[in-house]
């Protein structure tokens, strides 16, 4: 199982536990299959797009799915989740689904009635679309889910939303970073619940925590590699190498103007644009 040849060189491999990426949707969306052999559970990350792919990657492995894995509740990465629960469902089994407590609160809020979230004029309504279901796993910063024998701390990563969570598997250093962290990017913060400040701070936790060798593994495709390294992206992330948090915030809001996709390593020193 798993197209294990997208994972960054070096990163850490069992028998008992395998990664696969689908690259699913409009938007280059990478949606992953943590499978636990021991057990034969699964837990996907992210479910966007196309629900039955989704499912037929879990089945084909001889996987039950039973957890739901929610970096944040913008609608690209859980617009095939109510799918994807209806098609376990009918096999007698409903996945918990995990979110932090802050992204449960607002993704509800942003999607009902009055109170939804208005999108800036460069983007389309879908961001907050698809609400919640109604009955979710709620976390807090440092809570940890057990995949069978796969232990997954949920990392507060807040900027891009409210609640943005980063999933790490500290046994395989292994970090799920949804739309905080790309290869060489990060998270836009002028949606509705972002903070460019937020942003800073989570990024800083993630390259003063971790290791080296730990396996970023983002929301989306935005470089022409799919995956990365914390050690290459300390290296040649431009997000990555600033110390005050204005000057990040002025960098991110000019970002979207002057540097697209794919995008490409800047080392220290170096202009992003």
């Amino acid at each position: 199982m798993g197209d294990q040849a997208s994972l960054p060189a070096g990163a850490r491999r069992d028998e008992r536990h395998e990664v696969q990426l689908l690259q699913l949707g409009p938007m280059d969306n990478q949606v992953y299959i943590i499978a636990e052999r021991l057990t034969g559970r699964a837990a996907v990350v992210d479910p966007g797009w196309d629900a039955a792919a989704i499912d037929q990657a879990v089945v084909e492995a001889g996987l039950s799915l039973t957890d739901v894995l929610i970096s944040h509740g913008h609608d690209d990465h859980v617009n095939a989740l109510a799918a994807l629960l209806d098609l376990t469902t009918q096999r007698g089994r409903a996945p918990e689904i995990h979110v932090l407590d802050a992204e449960a609160d607002y993704w509800r809020q942003a999607t009902s009635g009055p109170n939804a979230a208005r999108m800036p004029p460069d983007r389309t309504s879908e961001v907050w679309a698809s609400p919640p279901p109604a009955r979710l796993r709620r976390h807090n910063d440092g809570d940890r889910i057990l995949l069978g024998a796969t232990e997954i701390e949920c990392l507060a990563t807040p900027g891009h939303s409210p609640g943005g969570t980063c999933f790490y598997l500290p046994r395989h250093r292994q970090l799920f970073t949804g739309d905080t962290l790309f290869v060489y990017g990060c998270g836009r913060c002028d949606l509705p619940g972002g903070d460019a400040r937020a942003m800073f701070r989570s990024l800083q936790r993630l390259q003063t925590s971790l290791p080296s060798d730990t396996a970023v593994l983002p929301g989306h495709r935005y470089a022409s590699e799919a995956t990365s390294t914390m050690a290459e992206q300390r290296r040649a992330n431009p997000f990555l190498h600033f110390d005050d948090a204005e000057a990040f915030a002025a960098f991110r809001a000019e970002h979207n103007r002057h540097r697209h996709p794919p995008y490409r390593p800047v080392p220290t020193g170096r202009s992003a644009w």
